[in-house]
């Protein structure tokens, strides 16, 4: 595409640079793959404390009946998770399939149970629809 993009004369350097970043990426990959391993087991864990922690700070500034506590189960998931690959990341890397399938299962049911609680809380004034 950068190379098309340049022979139209349109906008064509974040598109090789791009490319090659990639190319740079897919290079110390195969270098060094123990490194790439635990790069990205650092990467997720840092994710999930950002994630974790993002959702604790939304589920205190939402009121206690809009499903606070499905918030905080929710982001101390991700911060349990965070920690847990931060801590072992060698051990992470082979069972991050493992911890980010439970992550994804604790933090679905408690998203799935705060949406229907504030479905519900919706529904009970239908006069806020016609304001909005």
């Amino acid at each position: 595409m950068a190379v098309r993009g340049a022979r139209k004369g349109e906008r064509w350097t974040w598109l090789a640079l791009n490319g090659l970043l990639g190319i740079a990426a897919g290079l110390a990959t195969a270098v060094w793959p123990g490194l790439t391993v635990i790069a990205f087991s650092y990467l997720i864990a840092a994710w999930a404390l950002v994630s974790g922690t993002a959702m604790l700070i939304s589920a205190f500034r939402v009121k206690p009946g809009h499903g606070r506590i499905w918030m905080v189960v929710g982001g101390v998931a991700g911060l349990a998770l965070g920690v847990l690959i931060a801590l072992a990341p060698f051990i992470g890397a082979l069972v991050l399939t493992y911890w980010i399938g439970a992550h994804a299962l604790v933090l679905g049911v408690a998203l799935l149970v705060l949406a229907y609680r504030l479905y519900a809380k919706r529904t009970d004034h239908p006069h806020h629809l016609a304001a909005a």
